[in-house]
Order: C-alpha cells, then structure tokens, then sequence
C-alpha cells in the first residue's frame, strides 16, 4: 500500500524503547556470505525416492561441522561454541557426513545458520538452525533446515564478546519478583499504573525531558489547584493525569486565565512516537517479531475469516497518459448481499475496507482484483506468496469501462465521512477557527460490487464462468448458501463491556479456552516486502517476487510459523487446544486511552491523527479521526492489510483495521459500535466519545450508517441478508439500539 495510506511505521526514535525495528528476514545476522565448500561430490546414484526419503530425515545426528580458518574458535568442539560464533562465521563451516548409510550418497553444503528467535534467545538456549544444501549425483538439489541444538549457553544470552542483544521492551518490565503479582493479583488500573510509570520515563527521555509547555504549545498552562482538579476527575472516569496525557499527544481542555473551560485542544505536531508492551511480548522468545503469523492457519476459525477476505488491487490511470498509472492494495471482506426472490444466486455483494481504501476508486479506475483464498486450503500448513500459490489461492481481474460512469460494477455505497452530527470544531477551544473547515470521520468504507454488471460490461471470460450467478458464487466460495457461515456484527462493544475481553494472562494451554471470553481473529493480506518468515536460501524464488505478492497475515503466534504439520509418529510442537485460539487485546499504553481496559480508545482523544498530518480524503478536505477504537493483540502488518476485519470466535465483527505501527507491534481498529462515553465534568459536560453503529445506525450523535445509505439508494423495502425485512428505521433490530451511554462515574 503506498505510504500516504497509512500503514505508520513510526521513526520518531530516542528512547530505547522507541527505536525502530525493521522489517528483516527472520534469520537475519548481517549479509548473506558466500557458502564454504560442500562434502565431496557423491559417486554413487540413487534413486529419487531414496533421495527423498534422506532429505525428509536427515538431522543433525548424520553429520559433523568443523569451524575453519576462525582464529580462537577452529579448535573448540561445539558444546564450547556459542550460536551467534556460527551465525557470524557460517561462510566457514564445513560439513562431513558421518551416517554410513549416507555416504557416498549424498553431499552437504552450508547455507546459512538462523538464528529464528534471536542471538540472546539462541545464547541463552544452545539451539539455531543450519540451512543445508542436499545433493545428488544426477539429482536437482535440495535445501533444507535442520535443527541443531548442544552448543554453549548463558543465562543472560551474551556473546562471546559479552554483548547482550536488546529486548525492546525489558525496560518496561516490573522487576521480576512482581511479574506473578502483576499477572495473577493486580487489577487492570493498577497494572497500568505499573506499567505507565516506566513508559512515561522512557517517554520522557525520548522528549528530551523538555518542559510541558515546550512541548505542548497549545494548551494552557494550569496552576496546581486546577491540577489537582483535573487529575481527580481523571481518576474517577480512568483516565490518565493531564501532564501524561500532555506528553503523550492526547487531546485536552484548555482553560482562561480565570479557570473556565475553553474547549478542547489538539495536538498539532506529528504523531508522538509510540513503544511496545512488555505484557504483549509475555511468554514470546522474540519480542521483535510479535507482529502476527504469515500464510499459515493454526484453526478452522481463522480460515473461516480468511475465505470470507480478500486482497485487492485497483489501478488508476494517469489523467494525461492512460498507458501510466498506480495500483494500489488493500484488504476487505464480504460483509452483505442482496436477496434475490427468484432462487437464483444473488450477484450484488457488499465488502467492508477502509475509507483510505475506497479514496483510490475514482473515475480515472480502469481495473481491479480480487484475490481469495480457495475454499479447499487446508490448515496448519504454510502457504506460499498468494499469486505463486495457485493451488490455495484465486484472483480475479475486472476491466472497468470508463463509458459505465454510473453502473461500472463497484461503487462506494457508504463510507465514514463526516458520519456525526457534530464538526470536530465544535469541541475546540482556541483552535476552533483554525480547523472550522475539517470535518470528522471513521476509516470505514463499503463497496458494492455487482458480478452481473461486471459480468455483462466487461465481455471476459472471468475464469471459465458462464454467468453471473456462477461467478458470483465462485468469488464468493458459495458464501450466500451457508447461512451458518455469515457475518454478524457484535451488538455490545468492549467499552460497555470490556469483561467479555478483560481476558488472564496465565491459562493452561492444554485446557479448552473459558468460552465467557471471546477471542478474535484478524486476517490481511499486506504486501510480502514486510513478509520476514521469508528465508534466504529457503525461500529464494518467493523473496525475488516479493515486490509485487501478498501474504495472507494472522494476528496469532509467530512461532507457528512451518511447525504445525506433524509427521506421522512424532509429537506436535503445539498443544492442540493451543492452536485453537484468536488472539485478543494489545496492552500498549501511548494509545490507551482508557486506563482500565487495555486495547480500547478514544480516537479523538489519542488517535486524531496517523503520522504526520491529518487525513486527506478523495473530496481534498482534511479529517480528524473519531470513534472507538481498539488495539488488536500481535497484529502489525505491512502496507496492504488496511481493511482487515476484526471478529470474534462467533463470527461476529467487531472493528476493521486501519493502521499499523511496527514500533509499538499494534494497530488500530475502528469499532463498527460505541454505545459512548460520558466523560462527565472532565471536559465540562462537553465532550463525550460519540455513540453510534456504522452498521444498523441509531446512535443518538451520527448521521449516517451502512443501512441508512441503503435506504437512499434503494429504499426502504431493499432487503439483504443483514436486513431480511429491508433498511426502513423500523428495522433496526432490538439488541442494536442504544439505552444510553457508558459512564464510569455519576
């Protein structure tokens, strides 16, 4: 996705905490080197099933390595020999078969030595992996990775030099002997006043320790009564101090040289710089790559997800030179159709993305393309890059004649511009005239997409379907059949009522999940620049095609990553009930805005803004982001997953994602439902985070919502699989209107 789509990556980078990671390939440890010799060429022929049948158990039993021509570490024997001595030197390793029933056979080659969790964790455990070239004679080789294990160890995981590699968020940790009182005895408020401590430290220091008012021009500065006023009141609706809130970007009230509240005030510089959470990285042996799973599926619920999403590409044209243009990736998902009465299958769908997505679909769109998964991809295994995985994956391309200015087969029906009664300018304070002509909005969009339009217009063969219907239900992987199978949107948010997701940070693994919880599943396709499960020498063809695939992306654990298929006779490297989890709620505290429910936010608060400006939509005005947002759990993908969904285990949506920061390894997700909050005297009776339902409407502060749009383009009797009985303001079902807002204090 092109940068101005905001797939933030954060460079704001002082503190420890805050410095950048890249995206790397997992066995990263400098450039590749070019590979010493390989074991003697074989003489003897073998059969290709007695190849294959090596390749498949050969392990490091079979074989010896010599370190050479490295002064002070040739001579020592491997239990003397750190991980990190072989990673840096692996260019000298030599390999020698010493499994008679292999020699002769076959000959080695050292590839690489990876180091997947990291040189502190490979220290600290002994453990790396070799990636070997097998070969042949008259054979195609063959590369694989073996596990290795036995060498010296640390404690600490130091080098040989005595270097320990940085754990990004080992600063933010409490000290060990209060870790267990942390995870099993304190509350939500008092872990984040635990954990808030040591961010704003390190915060600080990223700030230069600068005063309040260097830093924050645009507010007044309070005297200590009024202080000690604000910082009362904040503590009883869970909302941090204001000086944190200050340095942290937040949106507060001023106040007149007498006292009285003014309005509110926006932080006008980029974005504050945002740093990991120790808690998100708990029980992980690399906390820099906690930023989701690629091309692999740990359960039936995430392929579920997965087959309802879809990459997509729209290419624009150059308004001067229709030979040049830009294409443009995102991810969406199937969210409605339209019912058809006469038994056919419906041709007409409806896909949830983000705004930043549909900005791109304009007049000068010549084409576009959807990628799914197939509904035969099985799970647990590791698939390739999406286009060079034809067995698992499908995509569709769609000429758009530019004659069709009305009925081109994909529009925008609804999107989250100015989706509530209010301007954001009516909050403000002294900048009310400097953003009077801004407007609000929620990175929410939703395209129709019509396969009969498509299907007649285009005059393709859009792979090999002879009608609409049939292409329809062949994009769709029958969805429109399997009433089991559809989307639902989850009727209570987090903020109301946040125990749903409030869920332990110590359960048994091997136990099922407590059904009271739920848990969620985000899926996306961002581009496979950002894909760092890619391995050199492994996956060499995959890397040089990288630039212009996707990788299907999971907020689960990265160390599932080509574990989970189990040969027969060997124990699974999981437990089973394990691998049948979501993930939840990030506890990152720069976004935080509420203090005892981590993973939820106030946009207009903490996150008015990605980067370093205001968001500019298709129309040329600027935005200032509002509504719920949450902060999913171990999702952080690259450019190109905007538009993912968030669900639960019951398919029930909850938010789509629109922003990703690599730094603090979350993103946000923009609540499809706020009941709102009153803030109450805290920002004198004036501001309250808006109630609303993108979906159904009703809420008592928006305009707008996904069936009211369908209402006005079709009436009120348009009937679809989320409105069975058409889109009239009766229609709104009971368990979706609103009985008031949240409220932490009276």
């Amino acid at each position: 996705m092109q940068k101005k789509f905001k797939n933030i990556l954060l460079t704001l980078s002082i503190g420890s905490i805050f410095t950048p990671i890249a995206f790397v390939s997992a066995n990263c440890n400098g450039n590749p080197k070019k590979p010493d010799t390989p074991t003697p060429t074989p003489q003897t022929e073998i059969t290709d099933q007695e190849f294959n049948d090596i390749v498949k158990k050969i392990n490091q039993s079979d074989f010896d390595f010599k370190l050479k021509n490295v002064p002070g570490l040739d001579s020592l024997e491997k239990s003397k020999l750190y991980p990190t001595d072989i990673a840096d030197n692996d260019q000298n390793i030599q390999l020698t078969i010493k499994n008679s029933a292999y020699q002769n056979k076959i000959s080695l080659k050292m590839l690489k030595g990876n180091l997947p969790d990291g040189r502190r964790k490979a220290n600290q455990t002994g453990k790396m992996q070799f990636v070997v070239e097998i070969s042949a004679k008259g054979k195609q080789s063959v590369n694989k990775i073996i596990e290795m294990d036995g060498f010296l160890t640390n404690p600490y995981g130091a080098d040989r030099s005595g270097k320990i590699d940085h754990n990004p968020t080992d600063s933010l940790k409490p000290n060990e002997n209060k870790i267990k009182d942390y995870v099993t005895k304190l509350t939500q408020t008092q872990r984040f006043e635990t954990d808030n401590e040591k961010y704003m430290g390190a915060l600080k220091q990223q700030l230069h320790n600068q005063s309040l008012s260097s830093i924050r021009k645009d507010l007044s500065e309070l005297t200590s009564a009024q202080l000690q006023k604000f910082n009362e009141l904040a503590k009883k609706h869970n909302f941090d101090n204001y000086a944190n809130a200050a340095l942290k970007g937040f949106t507060l009230p001023t106040y007149d040289n007498n006292g009285k509240y003014e309005g509110m005030s926006l932080d006008e510089k980029p974005e504050t710089a945002k740093g990991p959470s120790w808690v998100d990285a708990l029980g992980r042996s690399n906390p820099n790559k906690i930023d989701g799973l690629a091309r692999t599926l740990p359960n039936d619920m995430y392929k579920k997800a997965a087959i309802q999403t879809y990459q997509v590409t729209i290419r624009n044209d150059d308004k001067d030179d229709p030979k040049k243009g830009n294409v443009t990736a995102g991810t969406m998902w199937l969210m409605d159709y339209q019912k058809k009465t006469d038994g056919t299958y419906p041709t007409k769908f409806y896909f949830g993305t983000n705004l930043h997505v549909a900005d791109v679909l304009t007049q000068l769109t010549s084409s576009f393309s959807m990628l799914r998964l197939n509904k035969n991809a099985g799970i647990k295994s590791t698939f390739k890059l999406s286009d060079l995985d034809t067995k698992n994956f499908t995509r569709f391309y769609f000429a758009i004649e530019k004659a069709f200015s009305t009925n081109r087969g994909i529009k925008t029906v609804f999107d989250g511009r100015n989706f509530l009664t209010k301007k954001p300018s009516d909050y403000l304070g002294r900048q009310k005239d400097k953003f009077k002509d801004f407007e609000e909005f929620i990175d929410f969009a939703v395209f129709e997409i019509d396969f009969a339009e498509l299907f007649s217009k285009t005059g393709e063969n859009h792979n090999n379907a002879s009608s609409a219907e049939e292409l329809a239900k062949s994009i769709t992987n029958d969805y429109a059949s399997s009433d089991e199978n559809h989307v639902k949107f989850k009727s209570e948010s987090y903020l109301k009522n946040y125990n749903k997701i409030d869920v332990p940070l110590q359960s048994d693994k091997n136990k099922p999940f407590d059904t009271k919880y739920d848990q969620l599943y985000a899926v996306g396709y961002p581009s496979s620049l950002y894909d760092h499960f890619l391995r050199r020498y492994i996956d060499d063809h995959q890397i040089s095609a990288s630039k212009w695939n996707y990788s299907l992306w999971l907020n689960s654990n990265y160390e599932y990553y080509d574990k989970l298929v189990t040969e027969e006779g060997s124990q699974p490297a999981f437990p089973e009930e394990l691998l049948k989890r979501g993930d939840f709620l990030s506890y990152q505290i720069g976004y935080r805005s509420f203090i005892n429910r981590p993973g939820v936010l106030d946009a207009f608060i903490s996150a008015p803004k990605s980067g370093n400006d205001w968001y500019v939509s298709s129309d040329g005005k600027k935005y200032i982001a509002f509504g719920l947002e949450y902060m999913p759990k171990h999702y952080a993908p690259g450019g190109g997953a905007s538009g993912s969904s968030v669900r639960n285990q019951n398919n029930e949506l909850v938010g789509v994602y629109h922003v990703s920061n690599n730094i603090a390894k979350t993103g946000l997700a923009a609540a499809f439902r706020s009941e709102g909050y009153d803030y109450g005297d805290l920002f004198d009776n004036q501001y309250k985070l808006p109630q609303y339902d993108l979906i159904y409407g009703g809420g008592a502060d928006q305009r707008n919502s996904y069936r009211q749009a369908l209402k006005e383009l079709y009436g009120e009797n348009y009937q679809t699989a989320l409105f069975n009985n058409g889109v009239g303001d009766n229609q709104i079902p009971e368990e979706f209107k609103f009985t008031g807002y949240v409220k932490d204090a009276e």
